[in-house]
């Protein structure tokens, strides 16, 4: 039980609550949903649900293989939680003219999370 020894504190702390509760519903969380096959879709579809503030999650323990290019732009307050593990492409003669496989593109994008960005080495 919680005890407030003054009318002032009480106000003070449920405008406090109120404010954190906004921020929370406001900013959305979009999940990018886990593929058997290429997860380009999939990314694309939760960052652009989430370009506008919010947070993309690439789950803990799933692995997103990418078999295609993804650019995404203009994001804009985006956290990406990169728990899961994303697997690029081996290099190939498709992608020879291509200067990345994966791009996020915008202002104040953060990367955080344990997640894996798997390169798949040099190609020798």
């Amino acid at each position: 039980m919680v005890q407030f020894l003054s009318l002032t504190s009480s106000v003070a702390a449920l405008l406090l609550l109120s404010l954190g509760v906004n921020d929370v519903a406001a900013a959305a969380n979009c999940v990018v949903a886990s593929s058997s096959g290429d997860a380009a879709a999939n990314i694309a579809s939760a960052f652009n649900n989430c370009k506008n503030g919010g947070t993309v999650t690439f789950t803990k323990g799933v692995t997103y293989n990418l078999k295609s290019v993804v650019t995404i732009q203009g994001l804009k307050n985006v956290n990406v939680n990169l728990a899961g593990t994303i697997n690029l492409p081996a290099r190939s003669s498709s992608f020879k003219n291509l200067d990345h496989y994966i791009a996020f593109k915008g202002d104040n994008v953060q990367i955080y999370g344990g997640g894996t960005i798997n390169g798949n080495g040099q190609a020798w």
